[in-house]
């Protein structure tokens, strides 16, 4: 071989090496989490102290993501260190083997992706990473702490609710704080503050819900079904009683606020972005009906016995993560941090809704840390009166399909055995005498709906 010709071929091989690391170097990059500490001061406060201990506990038990990106990463930095085509021929279908299966978090890169998921029922959270996409998933402009606060002063709000886990007794935990008071706590320095979390703000400046999700959300399509009715001239009603029916929360937390395992109320799924600061998000590495059980079981302080383990990801400002029905989750927030986000119902995913609710209702003390209310069962019924236009075949097949999990036995004919049994455990176990009697109404339009009484039910 001529000099020439060596010099050539060493200077193509140095070009495709540098290309090797460059590539690895871009794979890389976006997936450089965030550091934060899990130590800070507990001002000698007992229940500060517990709240510590609980995140050390699930910091022993949690690990950063493990994803197709993420793995190839590992596989392409190995193979480029092989010398000769043999070896990496040889090396790639062990390597392959190495992939995830499934991966521990669903990366969405594109709106468009989004929407394709949410049409099909899914197991893992999905995350959307700003910095990541290709496409922007909403165009919504993000918004400071010390903005947020300013807004809701000059819009009148007067005070907000916060929880405390300082105090000592749980019920006495979320408290009134008035606006002044809020503006003077995010203006002390934070090693001087407890952590609070100020939640369920209503959402009154404008929809932060990223297109997608509206689309699918059953309530929505039911909202614009009652919109766009006609009378009986055919002629579209302009003075109907319709209103929306979504509904969007701001989250305020302080820094090292925490919330311990959850999982959100009536079994819908949630959406949430962040606007500013930064939340480090836990769930299961596994997650299914039994460990959903196990936080009814172990309750929301316990984050040993978890299949496999639990998952963290950062959510950074821009970053949306969409939850399924009953993932339980827990919270640290490393820095003051303002987020925004919602819950729905999906028709892919309405049949472990119902599940994840009768889950609440057996465990209501643990399960999650809100109250199912009435506004909950309205929702559903709805839902089930617009069943046949929202749902696929397949898909109310789905929900009758887990019938078996409250041991169905003879039921009516032409009625849901799942919907039916579950009803009647509402309506058995709910200790309110209003949510009783929501639960019959549920029970009535059910059974109107298959044409059958709700005596019928009730006897089932």
């Amino acid at each position: 071989m001529s000099t020439e010709a060596a010099k050539k071929r060493r200077y193509e091989g140095n070009q495709q090496h540098r290309k090797r690391i460059q590539m690895i170097h871009d794979l890389q990059i976006d997936f450089r989490w965030g550091k934060y500490s899990i130590d800070f001061d507990t001002h000698n406060q007992s229940h500060s102290k517990e709240m510590l201990d609980f995140l050390h506990s699930i910091e022993q038990h949690a690990s950063w993501p493990l994803t197709y990106r993420s793995a190839l990463v590992e596989i392409v930095t190995k193979l480029s260190k092989l010398s000769g085509k043999s070896q990496v021929i040889t090396a790639i279908p062990q390597a392959l083997d190495s992939l995830p299966q499934p991966p521990d978090i669903i990366l969405i890169d594109d709106p468009a992706e989004l929407d394709e998921v949410l049409s099909q029922p899914f197991a893992r959270p999905l995350f959307y990473c700003a910095s990541l996409a290709t496409k922007k998933l909403h165009t919504r402009e993000h918004l400071s702490v010390h903005e947020f606060i300013n807004y809701l002063q000059q819009s009148g709000t007067r005070e907000m609710d916060v929880y405390d886990y300082t105090i000592h007794e749980p019920s006495d935990r979320t408290r009134s704080m008035s606006m002044d008071n809020v503006a003077a706590y995010f203006q002390t320095p934070s090693d001087r503050r407890t952590a609070l979390n100020f939640l369920d703000i209503e959402n009154r400046r404008g929809d932060y819900c990223p297109t997608q999700i509206v689309l699918h959300n059953l309530l929505s399509s039911i909202s614009s079904m009652e919109a766009t009715k006609v009378n009986d001239k055919g002629v579209a009603k302009t003075n109907s009683s319709w209103s929306e029916t979504r509904r969007e929360f701001f989250l305020l937390s302080g820094k090292n606020a925490v919330s311990t395992i959850h999982v959100d109320t009536a079994g819908q799924l949630t959406w949430i972005t962040i606007l500013a600061g930064r939340k480090i998000w836990y769930f299961p590495r596994c997650i299914s009906p039994d460990e959903s059980l196990l936080l009814g079981l172990m309750g929301s302080q316990s984050p040993s016995g978890y299949t496999g383990g639990w998952v963290k990801v950062e959510l950074k400002p821009g970053d949306v993560l969409v939850m399924p029905p009953g993932c339980p989750h827990a919270v640290f927030s490393p820095e003051d941090t303002l987020a925004v986000g919602g819950n729905f119902y999906t028709a892919a995913h309405f049949g472990s809704s119902l599940w994840s609710l009768w889950s609440q209702e057996m465990y209501p003390d643990t399960f999650s840390n809100e109250d199912i209310n009435l506004n909950d069962y309205a929702d559903l019924t709805k839902i089930i009166n617009h069943a046949t236009e929202l749902m696929s075949e397949a898909q109310r097949a789905n929900v009758a399909s887990k019938a078996t999990l409250w041991n169905a036995q003879s039921l009516p004919a032409g009625v849901s055995p799942e919907l039916t049994v579950f009803l009647n455990n509402l309506s058995k176990r709910t200790r309110d005498p209003k949510q009783k009697k929501a639960c019959q109404r549920f029970l009535q339009q059910l059974g109107s709906a298959h044409g059958t009484t709700s005596q019928d039910l009730e006897e089932s």
